[in-house]
């Protein structure tokens, strides 16, 4: 994940792809960031695009 702005980034490898991986590892960044950003933007993930 990075911060638009300051270019921030976090990074977390992990062996899928699922619902509950992907929510784990926003919880994360945004403890890490110190705050959750106003939007997040993806790039045509399979979990999160609907089709």
């Amino acid at each position: 994940m990075v911060l638009g702005y300051s270019r921030m980034m976090y990074v977390e490898f992990t062996e899928d792809e699922k619902l509950e991986t992907l929510i784990g590892c926003h919880l994360r960044a945004w403890q890490y960031f110190g705050g959750v950003p106003q939007s997040c933007l993806y790039d045509n993930m399979k979990t999160v695009v609907s089709g």
